[in-house]
């Protein structure tokens, strides 16, 4: 698996059924070889032949301009036209950008990102305040006006350390040149029983967890905006580890999957908790501990080390979080 730390959206964790600091994803991926066809083929014979999901309970969103993998699902594999949803841009089209950045924030508009690869774009980042530990505060960039940000750091500390540490949400007017291109994704039903109707969104949480993510490298955007074709198109797929076990254990979110429970508990245990029996707070605070235990004892496999600068500074937060 690709081994994963992220806390940009650390106020999550275990609040959700699915947000984590330390996630592992699996996937692959292609540089000119095979493409959209074999992709979506091999994807839906991995989730529904190799690990038995039900066909009926997994459902696909498509760029909505990708009339292509819109008929590879429906026509190809035989997706259901009612369990196919078509999304924009914001979801379902991811650009690379020219420092390796990647998401669907980036077209545009606002999104969720660190100060310091913003900065690395050209963004100019300015820090107001004494010394906060997740307190707002002020951050401008000469992108658009001033955005609000929440973070654990000391406004003298040096840039590096923001790279981790720092949820901002900056807005920019343009989207990113590099690759780019459309992507597909799979989302998994709990509730079939609610129907199928054009109502139906996979945004809905208490219903679907989207488990796989088809990207399809297939353009080039050029600092102007214009897209051309690549000529090598490229794959690059993702699956959740903890968000599989989930569906396949039948457990109602990752953290009681086997991946992450056994920590959980051993916590419990401790602290004298009945985990099943306690109240909502009391269960996210021990889910808490779950996920950044197993985070730091990565993150010290890897050999990071606690310390008030750079990746250390993230062992350092995750372990005073716990405490």
């Amino acid at each position: 698996t690709q081994k994963c730390v992220r806390t940009n959206d650390i106020e999550n964790v275990g609040v959700t059924a699915r947000h984590h600091t330390f996630f592992e994803m699996l996937g692959n991926f292609s540089f000119g070889d095979y493409f959209k066809k074999e992709a979506i083929s091999w994807a839906w014979e991995l989730s529904t032949r190799v690990y038995g999901l039900p066909p009926e309970r997994v459902w696909v969103s498509v760029y909505e301009d990708d009339a292509e993998a819109l008929a590879l699902w429906r026509d190809g594999v035989g997706v259901h036209p009612s369990r196919i949803r078509k999304m924009g841009a914001a979801d379902n089209f991811w650009a690379s950008g020219p420092t390796g950045a990647r998401g669907g924030g980036l077209r545009g508009g606002c999104c969720a990102c660190s100060a310091a690869a913003t900065a690395h774009r050209g963004g100019a980042v300015t820090l107001a305040g004494q010394d906060l530990c997740w307190s707002s505060f002020t951050c401008s960039c000469n992108w658009s006006g001033a955005t609000t940000v929440s973070c654990c750091i000391s406004s003298s500390a040096p840039m590096s350390v923001l790279t981790c540490l720092c949820h901002v949400l900056f807005c920019f007017p343009a989207a990113p040149a590099g690759p780019c291109g459309p992507c597909s994704e799979l989302y998994y039903d709990f509730h079939p029983e609610r129907g199928s109707g054009p109502e139906v969104s996979l945004e809905d949480d208490s219903r679907f967890i989207e488990f796989y993510n088809l990207v399809f490298m297939e353009l080039n955007r050029d600092a102007g905006g214009a897209l051309t074709p690549l000529a090598a198109k490229n794959i690059d797929t993702g699956m959740g580890l903890e968000r599989m076990a989930q569906i396949l254990q039948g457990v109602p979110n990752n953290y009681e999957t086997d991946l992450i429970f056994p920590i959980v508990a051993k916590a419990a245990e401790l602290a004298g908790i009945d985990y099943a029996a306690a109240p909502p707070a009391a269960q996210t605070a021990l889910k808490v501990i779950g996920d950044h235990v197993r985070a730091v004892v990565y993150l010290l496999s890897d050999g990071v080390l606690p310390s008030n600068v750079g990746r250390g500074y993230v062992v350092r937060r995750l372990l005073r979080r716990v405490i």
